[in-house]
């Protein structure tokens, strides 16, 4: 019996310490969210606030890079724009954090172009928005081979936020419909000489606003669609009651799929005139729209809607079929006297000349006729091209066989381009085995860890965070690790707040990206980038089983006019990549 009562007793102790330790385990919890809450409040900019920097030369972008680097640590998102004069480079790139500090970097003077600056924009972790920011990073690449990652287009973003109407999709018209402010589009200063020996005060505070006001409209829209917006749908100085890494991951999650992504006009004829007009809208001093440019653009947009979705075709001189063709660009060949037209239905012109190298087509599967449809499940629906051999490895082909490419491209629907890219996973981790060319991450990563730069931020965390908290040995090893980093004798708040968000990862010297590592292996082996197509070919009819492959796509496709890679080694020599 006194055993019994010992058992009960012992179990009550037992549930007793369980809820104690449950309710203080609440309580810490309680304190601990509270105090993260009266911490995490922050302020969007103010309208005023902006710290503009201009950068003319190397060591000036080199000053500025690690406070631009720095302040888009937390919120990984920059405003980002470029100018340029009618049909010259490049000339000004624009970019803005979210406290209003702005770098106008006049590229075109850069010589070279720093390392940093490139990394930044090829960075894919930090967005660059704005209006038309992918086709500013397109022309980027064109004229200086600079790749620009990251780019998120506004107008794709608005159409995820049901609450915000905006009747134009132009700068202009958002930061009118979702800041409350009218920017200035003077068409003299837009088409202005940005390649000046120097700025007018009016072209910096112009080309400035493009990229702060685009960085302006994406926040607000990150805060209209999560935020505690209750009824006040001001920004400028507006408080924001959540983390700024919980607003950014929110912000991230907004990007979902449209990364990189190219805008598409709607289809309806008039919603599009009325979109492209407005996007790129001009507005005098006084605040209305040039009329004269505007209905130039209207007429040019008719004009080709009227010729939308309609394709031709051409014919060679003999009447053989050699490739579909844009109907305006058929009838240049007629108003050139280079074609003759032959029927309306399908628009058919026939040429005077013959084409330079023309294959055969009964042989050449390039020159078959081929639906629009997947070639795996027959869809019709949202078609992509696919790559059968990723680019990944191909940019680094030899040029010869690198030109000849197009028989490994065919149309997938959305649903099998993704199932394809989760069966090329298993692929790509065998070749890194067996090419001895690991996959791009860890210590094989573009970019790692500094051990000693890690070592001093996490110091710095420590000292900061966790000072009361610390033995007074740690404390002083803690210490002298930042103070011999940082060559100073005392420690500031502000300091150690710059030892914690500094970059520690480094360039690695010894990187080789996967794909080159791959491609070189195969060049030496037997039966070269041929026998490594074919693995590629085999590879994507097992695992997706397509129905619907073109006539003449073949597994042991080889080009007749390229020399086959075996016999032609010294292409290992003049590898280049894109």
């Amino acid at each position: 019996m006194s055993f019994s009562k010992g058992s009960v007793f012992f179990k009550v102790m037992i549930s007793s310490a369980a809820v104690l330790g449950a309710t203080y385990f609440i309580c810490h919890l309680h304190k601990r969210k509270k105090r993260r809450n009266v911490g995490s409040c922050w302020e969007f900019r103010r309208r005023d606030e902006k710290d503009i920097k201009i950068v003319s030369n190397v060591e000036e972008w080199e000053s500025v890079y690690p406070v631009l680097s720095s302040k888009c640590s937390v919120i990984k998102a920059v405003g980002f724009d470029c100018e340029w004069v009618v049909s010259s480079k490049v000339s000004l790139v624009q970019i803005a954090t979210v406290d209003g500090f702005c770098v106008l970097v006049r590229i075109h003077m850069l010589s070279p172009i720093p390392q940093s600056l490139t990394d930044f924009l090829a960075d894919k972790s930090i967005l660059k928005v704005g209006v038309a920011s992918r086709d500013d990073g397109r022309k980027l690449f064109k004229d200086y081979g600079l790749a620009v990652s990251g780019c998120v287009d506004l107008r794709h973003i608005i159409s995820r936020v049901p609450s915000v109407k905006c009747s134009s999709q132009g700068l202009s018209g958002l930061a009118s419909s979702l800041l409350g402010i009218r920017m200035v589009k003077d068409h003299n200063i837009r088409c202005g000489d940005w390649e000046a020996e120097s700025f007018s005060q009016a072209q910096v505070n112009y080309a400035a606003d493009d990229a702060l006001v685009g960085l302006d409209v994406f926040l607000q829209l990150v805060w209209l669609k999560f935020g505690d917006v209750a009824g006040d749908n001001s920004y400028y100085g507006n408080s924001v009651t959540m983390a700024k890494e919980d607003f950014f991951i929110k912000a991230r999650s907004l990007c979902q799929g449209v990364v990189n992504a190219k805008f598409k006009m709607k289809s309806s004829r008039n919603m599009r005139e009325s979109v492209e007009i407005s996007s790129e809208e001009e507005e005098n001093d006084s605040g209305t729209i040039n009329n004269q440019t505007s209905t130039f653009r209207k007429s040019s947009q008719n004009r080709k809607s009227n010729q939308s979705g309609k394709k031709g075709q051409l014919l060679a001189p003999n009447g053989d079929w050699l490739s579909p063709c844009d109907i305006l660009k058929a009838e240049w060949y007629i108003r050139k006297e280079l074609g003759d037209k032959v029927s309306d239905d399908p628009f058919t012109v026939k040429l005077r000349f013959e084409p330079k190298n023309r294959r055969n087509i009964k042989k050449d599967n390039n020159l078959q006729k081929k639906e629009s449809m997947c070639v795996v499940c027959g869809s019709y629906e949202d078609c992509v091209r696919k790559q059968v051999v990723p680019q990944e490895y191909r940019k680094y082909f030899p040029a010869n066989q690198k030109d000849h490419s197009s028989h490994d491209v065919l149309l997938l629907c959305r649903n099998c381009h993704r199932g394809c890219g989760d069966y090329e996973t298993t692929l790509r981790q065998r070749l890194a085995v067996e090419c001895d060319a690991p996959l791009e991450f860890g210590k094989d990563s573009k970019r790692h860890i500094d051990k000693n730069l890690a070592e001093v931020s996490s110091a710095a965390k420590a000292l900061f965070r966790n000072l009361g908290r610390i033995p007074e040995e740690r404390v002083a090893h803690l210490e002298n690790t930042v103070k011999n980093y940082c060559g100073v004798k005392s420690l500031s708040d502000k300091l150690l707040k710059d030892a914690i968000d500094m970059d520690t990862k480094v360039q690695n010297s010894q990187f080789v990206p996967h794909g080159q590592k791959v491609v070189q292996f195969y060049m030496q082996k037997h039966g070269g980038l041929l026998e490594f197509e074919k693995l590629w070919r085999v590879h994507f009819v097992e695992a997706m089983q397509p129905q619907f492959l073109p006539d003449l796509w073949a597994v042991e496709h080889e080009p007749e006019q390229m020399i086959p890679v075996l016999d032609d080694l010294n292409g290992f020599c003049s590898l280049e990549k894109e």
